[in-house]
C-alpha cells in the first residue's frame, strides 16, 4: 500500500492504516455488487463499497474513490487498510495505474528468474549483461575497482566519449580519471548507498526525485545520460555497473533492476578468490591484472599507473609467502597480508592464488638484500610460514615471470632444506635446474665420472677424501683456511690433496673442471647421495 500511495501521488490519495499493519498483495480486483467474500491478499477497488461488509468479510485492502465521508471510528482505528481518493476522479485512470504498478511489479519477477537464471548457468559476467540487455533496454557495461572493463553491451552504437574510450582501450584514460575525481563523481557514487542517475543539464530540471536513487548532472557534455550502481562483496566496493540511456529512457524499473543485477554479478565475482579477499583498492586490481599476463602493453601499465597512486621505484622484486595447508586453515590470508605489508617497507601486498604476494620496490642504488627482510623472518618462522624471493626487475610488463621465480625459489627451497623459512631464487636457481634436467635423465650421469670413482674409493677404503675435496672447493680453494676447517695440519692438507688428484687423475687448475666439479657436488646434494655440509 505504501508504494501505492508513492504511485497514486497524482490523484492525492490519503491512506488509512489498520492497526494489523500492512501486508503482501498479490493482484488487484473490483468489487461486484452483492459479493460477500473477500481474500486477505487482494486489493479491492471500488465507488460505493459497504465498508462495514467489507471489513466482517476478510477485506483488508481497499481503494475507495467517493467523496462521501468515512465513518468516524476510520480516523482512529481502521478495521482494514484504505486508500481514499476524492474529488473528480477518472476511475478507468485510477484503476490502469494500479494495473501498470501489478504488471511491472510481475515483470521484475520475471526479469528477476531471468537474472538469476543466468547466474546458475556459471558462463561469466558477460553471459549475465548478455541476458540483461534485453530486460533493460539500453546498453550497459562492467567496471572493477581500477577502472578496467569487465563486461559491456556489444553490437550497440553508443555516442559517448567515456563508452567510446573504454570499449576501445579497456579502461579508463588517465585524463577521463582526473575529470571524474575533480567532478567529485567517485566521490559521488562511494558515499551513496542507492544507485546514482548522471543526467544531462536539460533533464536534470526536471523532477527525478525518488528514495531509490541520487541525481547529479553529467561531468560533461556532449554525454549520453547513465546511472552507475556499485558491486559490493562482504561490505566493500569491487566494481560498478553503468547503464546508458540511449535506446530508451531510463525508467523507475529499470533502476530496481539494476539493483538485482548488481547483486547477481556480485555472486558471480565471488567465485574468484582475489576479489572476496581484496581490501578493494585499485592497485590490487592492477597488480592481479599483472601477475595473470592481462597487461603486457608497458603504455597501458604507464597510463595505469598515473591515477593509481603507485609511486614505484626502478628496481622491482616478488616476495611470495605460502602457508602449508594446515596452517592456511588457522591463518588468515588477510591477517598474513596485513603484517607483511606493516613489516616490508615500499611494499605493495595482495592475497593471489592462495599465496600472499608482494610487490617491492627499492631505488636502483638501494639493491636487495636479506636484511631488508630480517623483521619478517621471525614472523614467519613464528606462523610456520615460506617464502620466496624472484631475482630483481624493472619491467613491470614481467611481473608474472618474476611472481614465478618466487614460487620456483619457495618449492625448490622447501625441498632442499626444511629449516629454512626464505628462499631467494638467485641461491636455488641450479637446485632448479637440476629438479629439471631429472625429467630427462639420471642425474647422477650429470657429475663428473672423476668424482664418482673418488666417492667408491672413500667407500671401499674407508677415507674421507671427497668431504676434503668438497670443502677446499667451497673455500675457493684455500688451503690453510680449509685445513683450519678440517682440523687438520696444513701439510696433511697439501698431501690430501696430492692424493685426491692421483685418484682421480684430474688437474684441480683446471677452470672447466672446477665448474663441472662444482655442479657434481650440487646434483649429489639434491639427491641425498652425500651429506656434504658441515654445518
Amino acid at each position: 500500500m505504501t508504494t501505492l500511495l508513492e504511485k497514486l501521488n497524482a490523484f492525492n490519495p490519503k491512506l488509512y492504516k489498520s492497526a494489523n499493519g500492512l501486508s503482501a498483495i498479490r493482484t488487484l480486483k473490483l468489487i461486484e455488487t452483492g459479493k460477500q467474500t473477500f481474500e486477505p491478499d487482494v486489493l479491492y477497488m471500488s465507488t460505493n463499497a459497504n465498508l462495514e461488509t467489507f471489513a466482517n468479510h476478510g477485506g483488508t485492502h481497499l481503494i475507495l474513490i467517493t467523496d462521501e465521508a468515512l465513518p468516524d471510528y476510520f480516523e482512529k482505528n481502521p478495521p482494514f487498510n484504505l486508500l481514499k481518493i476524492e474529488g473528480e476522479i477518472n476511475f478507468n485512470a485510477v484503476f490502469n495505474t494500479i494495473q501498470d504498478i501489478f504488471n511491472n511489479k510481475t515483470k521484475h519477477s520475471l526479469d528477476s528468474e531471468i537474472l538469476l537464471d543466468s547466474l546458475a548457468q556459471g558462463q561469466g559476467i558477460q553471459h549475465i549483461i548478455d541476458m540483461a540487455f534485453p530486460l533493460i533496454g539500453n546498453p550497459m557495461m562492467v567496471l572493477d575497482k581500477s577502472f578496467k572493463l569487465l563486461a559491456y553491451t556489444k553490437n550497440i552504437t553508443v555516442n559517448d566519449p567515456m563508452w567510446t574510450e573504454l570499449t576501445t582501450k579497456g579502461f579508463f584514460s588517465y585524463e577521463t580519471v582526473s575529470l571524474m575525481r575533480h567532478k567529485r563523481a567517485l566521490e559521488k557514487v562511494n558515499n551513496s548507498k542507492l544507485p546514482v542517475l548522471f543526467l544531462s543539464k536539460e533533464k536534470i530540471k526536471d523532477d527525478h526525485s525518488n528514495g531509490n536513487y541520487s541525481v547529479f548532472p553529467l561531468l560533461s557534455e556532449p554525454s549520453v545520460s547513465q546511472v552507475l550502481s556499485s558491486i559490493n562483496i562482504k561490505g566493500k566496493t569491487v566494481g560498478r555497473v553503468v547503464i546508458m540511456e540511449v535506446l530508451q529512457p531510463i525508467k523507475d524499473e529499470d533502476i530496481d533492476l539494476l539493483t538485482l543485477l548488481c547483486k547477481v554479478i556480485s555472486s558471480e565475482m565471488q567465485k574468484n578468490k582475489f576479489l572476496i579477499n581484496s581490501k578493494g583498492i585499485m592497485y590490487e586490481y592492477f597488480l592481479a591484472d599483472l601477475l595473470s599476463k592481462k597487461i603486457k602493453d608497458s603504455k597501458v601499465i604507464n597510463e595505469r599507473l598515473m591515477y593509481l597512486d603507485c609511486n614505484f621505484k626502478k628496481n622491482l622484486c616478488i616476495l611470495t609467502i605460502r602457508p602449508s595447508q594446515f596452517d592456511l586453515a588457522n591463518i588468515p590470508l588477510s591477517y598474513i597480508r596485513d603484517m607483511v605489508g606493516s613489516l616490508i617497507s615500499f611494499s605493495k601486498p595482495i592475497i593471489y592464488e592462495d599465496n600472499v604476494v608482494i610487490l617491492i620496490s627499492r631505488s636502483i642504488d638501494t639493491p636487495f638484500h636479506e636484511i631488508d627482510f630480517e623483521y619478517m623472518f621471525g614472523f614467519l618462522n613464528e606462523n610456520n610460514l615460506h617464502a620466496g624471493l624472484s631475482r630483481t626487475f624493472q619491467d613491470l610488463t614481467e611481473t608474472y615471470k618474476f611472481y614465478q621465480q618466487s614460487l620456483t625459489a619457495m618449492d625448490i627451497g622447501v625441498k632442499s632444506s626444511q629449516e629454512k623459512v626464505f628462499f631467494e631464487y638467485e641461491k636455488y636457481l641450479i637446485n632448479y635446474v637440476i629438479e629439471l634436467c631429472s625429467s630427462y635423465t639420471d642425474l647422477k650421469d650429470l657429475c663428473h665420472p672423476s668424482l664418482l670413482t673418488l666417492i667408491d674409493y672413500d667407500q671401499k677404503n674407508k677415507t674421507n677424501f671427497t668431504q676434503t675435496l668438497y670443502t677446499f672447493i667451497e673455500n675457493s680453494k684455500k688451503l690453510i683456511e680449509t685445513a683450519n676447517i678440517l682440523h687438520i695440519h696444513r701439510n696433511t692438507m697439501s698431501l690430501r690433496i696430492e692424493k685426491i688428484q692421483e685418484i682421480m687423475e684430474v688437474d684441480l687448475d683446471d677452470i672447466n673442471f672446477l665448474l663441472h666439479l662444482q655442479f657434481s657436488f650440487k646434483v649429489l646434494d639434491y639427491i641425498n647421495k652425500l651429506n656434504l655440509n658441515n654445518d
